[in-house]
C-alpha cells in the first residue's frame, strides 16, 4: 500500500514537472513569436518610408522636369515670335531696295526665291511670309488691299447711283437694299435712294443707329447699316483673325455656327475695303506730273524733262483737242500722207522756232506766233482718264490755220509696250495729290471684285481668274506685269481695256500678310498678322497682331512643292 502511494506521489510530481516545462516552453515560444512580430513591423515601416521618399523624389523630379519643359517651351515660343517678327523686318528691308520687277515678285509671290521665305535656323525654326495661312496650305506673297472694292471710292452722285449700286451688288449676298443703304450712310444728304434708307427710316424702325453721312472708320461699322449683320459681314471669322479656329469648324457646337467643311468663310468683308489706294508718288517719293492740270503752260514745262518735247506736245494737244481719227475736212490722200510721215518729222515741224532778228533797243518786243506753236493759253477741253488713253491714238490740231495730225509716240502692242506703260505710270498721273483711290488690282482680285469694274464682261473676269490659276499650276511667273497683259493674252479687247482703264491696276500701297515661324522641334507655329503701307520710298508697318501658338500640321507650300512635317 505504501508502495502504491509512493508511486502515485512520484507520478504526480512528474506530471507537475511536465506541466511546468510545458508552460515554460509555451512562454518562451510566445516571447519568441512576439519578438518576430515586432521585427517584421519595423521592416514594413522602413519599406513604406522608402516608398514615400521615392514618390516624393519622383514628384519633385517630375515637377522640375515639367518646369524645365515649360521654361524651354516658353523660350522657344519667344524665339518663334522673334523669328516671325524678324521676317517682317527683313521683308520691309527687301521692299525698300527692290526695283519694280522684284518688288512685284515679292509682294505677289510669283517667284518664291525672290524673298528668303524659308529661313532654317540652327534651332530648327522655319519662317515664312504668306498672304494666306490655313491649317494645311500656305500661299506665298502678300495680299493687296487694292484687290478689294474700296467703298469710299464709289461715285456718290445721283447721276451715278445705278453704276455704284451695280458695283456693290456684284459682291455675293449684297442686295440692292443693302447697297443703297450703304451709299446713303456715307453720302452727305438725307435723301434716301431708290432702295436705300436715311435717318427717317432708322427712326421708324426704332434702331439706335442713324446714318452718319460720313466715311466709315472701321469695316465693322457696316453692322450699323440696315440689312447687315455679323453672319453676312464676317461669316465664320467672328474674331477677324483670318485663321480657321477650332470653334469655327465644329458645326453648331460653339459660336459661330459653321458648316464644318474645313474652309473659313470670311463673309462679304473679304471683298470690301475702306482705305485701298495706290501711291501717287514716284519711287523717289516725289509727286508725279498731274496730266489734268488746267494750267497747260505748267504742264508742258513739267513734261519736257520727263518725256521730251515731242511727247509733251502730243499730251498738251490731246488736252486741247481730244483724241480723234480723221475729220471731214481732210481728204483721204492728205490723211494717208500725214500718217505715213514719221512721228519725228511731224513733231519737228511743230516745235517752237524763235525769231532770228532781234528788235532794236527802245522798241516794244512783240511776240509773234512761231510756226507750229500750240496755243497753251487755251482752256483744255478734254480730260485724260488713264495713261491708256495716250496709247495708240491720234490728235488733230489746227496749226498755222492748217490741220495737222499727231500720232501717239506710244503703242499698245509690242515687246516694249508693257515696260513703256509702267514707266509712264511711274512718272505721270491723272489725279493730283499723293494717293490714287479705287483702282482694282487684277493680279489678286477675286471673280466677284473683277465683276464690280464698270464695263468688265463676265467672260473677261472668268478668263482672268482662269489664266492666273493656269500659271500657278504651271509654276510660272504667275501674275500680269501690267494691264496690257490682258490684251496680249486675248482676255480683253483693246477697246474694252481702254474703257476700263480708270478702274484697273497691277499694284497697290497697302498689303497684309502672315509671318509664320514653325518650330520643327515642338511641332508648333507662331503666327503674326501684319499690314504694310508702301508709299514712294517709305515702307511703314501699320499694325501687327500676334495670333499665338497653334499646332504644326502637315503644311504644303504652293510653288515650292515641298512639305513641312
Amino acid at each position: 500500500m505504501d508502495g502504491v502511494t509512493a508511486m502515485i506521489a512520484t507520478f504526480d510530481t512528474s506530471r507537475r514537472t511536465i506541466e511546468f516545462d510545458l508552460l515554460a516552453s509555451d512562454e518562451v515560444h510566445s516571447r519568441s513569436n512576439h519578438g518576430r512580430k515586432r521585427h517584421g513591423f519595423a521592416t514594413l515601416l522602413v519599406v513604406v518610408l522608402i516608398l514615400v521618399l521615392s514618390l516624393t523624389v519622383y514628384s519633385f523630379a517630375n515637377q522640375v522636369w515639367l518646369e524645365h519643359s515649360a521654361t524651354r517651351a516658353s523660350i522657344r515660343n519667344v524665339q518663334a515670335r522673334a523669328y516671325a517678327r524678324g521676317a517682317i523686318d527683313e521683308l520691309r528691308g527687301k521692299l525698300l531696295i527692290a526695283d519694280r520687277t522684284s518688288f512685284k515678285s515679292i509682294c505677289y509671290g510669283d517667284r518664291i526665291e525672290s524673298l528668303a521665305q524659308a529661313i532654317r535656323s540652327q534651332d530648327d525654326f522655319v519662317t515664312r511670309i504668306a498672304r494666306q495661312v490655313s491649317r494645311s496650305v500656305e500661299f506665298p506673297g502678300l495680299e493687296s488691299e487694292s484687290a478689294k472694292l474700296n467703298i469710299h471710292s464709289l461715285d456718290l452722285s445721283y447721276g451715278s447711283e445705278t453704276i455704284s449700286r451695280a458695283r456693290l451688288t456684284s459682291i455675293p449676298h449684297m442686295t440692292p437694299q443693302m447697297a443703297d443703304s450703304l451709299l446713303d450712310w456715307i453720302d452727305t444728304d438725307n435723301n434716301p435712294r431708290a432702295f436705300g434708307a436715311e435717318m427717317s427710316s432708322y427712326i421708324e424702325q426704332g434702331r439706335s443707329s442713324i446714318p452718319m453721312n460720313q466715311p466709315f472708320r472701321h469695316i465693322s461699322d457696316l453692322l450699323l447699316v440696315r440689312g447687315f449683320d455679323e453672319a453676312i459681314l464676317f461669316g465664320e471669322d467672328t474674331n477677324h483673325n483670318g485663321w480657321l479656329d477650332w470653334n469655327e469648324n465644329d458645326g453648331d457646337l460653339q459660336n459661330p455656327p459653321d458648316n464644318r467643311d474645313g474652309e473659313l468663310n470670311l463673309g462679304i468683308a473679304q471683298y470690301l475695303s475702306l482705305d485701298a489706294f495706290e501711291s501717287n508718288l514716284t519711287r523717289e517719293g516725289r509727286p508725279k506730273v498731274f496730266l489734268n492740270d488746267p494750267d497747260l503752260n505748267k504742264l508742258y514745262s513739267q513734261l519736257i524733262p520727263i518725256v521730251g518735247e515731242k511727247a509733251a506736245t502730243f499730251i498738251v494737244a490731246y488736252r486741247i483737242e481730244g483724241p480723234q481719227k480723221v475729220v471731214d475736212s481732210l481728204t483721204p490722200e492728205k490723211v494717208r500722207k500725214m500718217i505715213d510721215d514719221s512721228f519725228e518729222s511731224r513733231i519737228e515741224a511743230q516745235l517752237y522756232t524763235p525769231p532770228k532778228t532781234s528788235p532794236s533797243r527802245g522798241t516794244n518786243i512783240v511776240s509773234s506766233s512761231p510756226k507750229g506753236k500750240l496755243d497753251l493759253q487755251k482752256t483744255p477741253q478734254f480730260t485724260i482718264r488713264s495713261i491708256l488713253d495716250l496709247l495708240q491714238t491720234s490728235v488733230i490740231v489746227l496749226i498755222d490755220n492748217e490741220e495737222q495730225i499727231l500720232e501717239s509716240p506710244w503703242l499698245n502692242r509690242g515687246p516694249d509696250a508693257e515696260r513703256v506703260l509702267l514707266d509712264l505710270e511711274d512718272k505721270l498721273s491723272v489725279v493730283s495729290g499723293e494717293r490714287l483711290m479705287g483702282r482694282i488690282d487684277i493680279r489678286q482680285a477675286s471673280h466677284a471684285v473683277l465683276l464690280s469694274v464698270p464695263g468688265m464682261p463676265r467672260r473677261g473676269a472668268d478668263e482672268i481668274v482662269a489664266q492666273r490659276e493656269r500659271r500657278k499650276r504651271d509654276d510660272t511667273n504667275a501674275s500680269f506685269e501690267s494691264v496690257l497683259s490682258m490684251v496680249d493674252s486675248q482676255l480683253l479687247t483693246w477697246e474694252e481695256l481702254r474703257e476700263m482703264g480708270p478702274y484697273l491696276t497691277t499694284s497697290g500701297a497697302i498689303y497684309s500678310g502672315y509671318s509664320a515661324s514653325h518650330d520643327l522641334f515642338q511641332h508648333s507655329s507662331s503666327i503674326v498678322k501684319f499690314t504694310l503701307c508702301i508709299e514712294g520710298s517709305r515702307v511703314r508697318l501699320l499694325e501687327h497682331r500676334d495670333l499665338g501658338q497653334v499646332p504644326l500640321h502637315r503644311i504644303h507650300v504652293p510653288h515650292e512643292r515641298t512639305f513641312i512635317n
